[in-house]
């Protein structure tokens, strides 16, 4: 008998566990509650040891312009390169798009869930920041390596140079 009630706690253990990771951690993410359209601003930024792989890009739109910043080392991360508001032409903007469209990086970033803090605290590990701005003042980050994002900022810095 004590087999029995015991195999019917771990039978019930098992399907309330499976029930709990159904309801709570296997929901779908949000679809996207903005659209391409909205977008003002987009950052990336890489906080790495080594300061020539480090990098911040941002594309913003003021007054009816796309403005593009950069801060990074290009050509092979031995040249240093500093710029603001470089107004940036409507095809790099529709390659920006297009790529934000392929990843579906709008819904990612609203459903973004920073991970748990680790107990230990790594001071000189890399960190990433993808940001995007909204017109109705919404912002969402997520904290994450969002590398087609990053190799199209930096050709866009790259063709700044020529």
């Amino acid at each position: 008998m004590a087999y029995a009630h015991m195999f019917i706690r771990r039978i019930a253990t098992v399907i309330l566990a499976a029930l709990t990771g159904l309801l709570c951690y296997g929901r779908a993410p949000q679809p996207a509650q903005h659209d391409l359209g909205e977008i003002r601003e987009v950052s990336v930024s890489c906080n790495h040891m080594d300061r020539s792989y480090s990098y911040y890009f941002r594309l913003h739109r003021e007054e009816g312009k796309w403005l593009f910043d950069a801060t990074c080392f290009t050509h092979d991360h031995e040249q240093e390169t500093v710029f603001e508001n470089l107004e940036t032409g409507e095809q790099e903007i529709k390659a920006l798009f297009e790529i934000l469209e392929r990843n579906d990086s709008i819904a990612y970033a609203e459903n973004y869930k920073k991970p748990k803090k680790s107990a230990f605290v790594i001071m000189d590990e890399t960190t990433y920041v993808f940001c995007l701005t909204f017109s109705d003042g919404r912002q969402y980050s997520a904290y994450d390596c969002q590398e087609e994002l990053e190799q199209f900022f930096y050709r866009l810095a790259e063709n700044r140079l020529i």
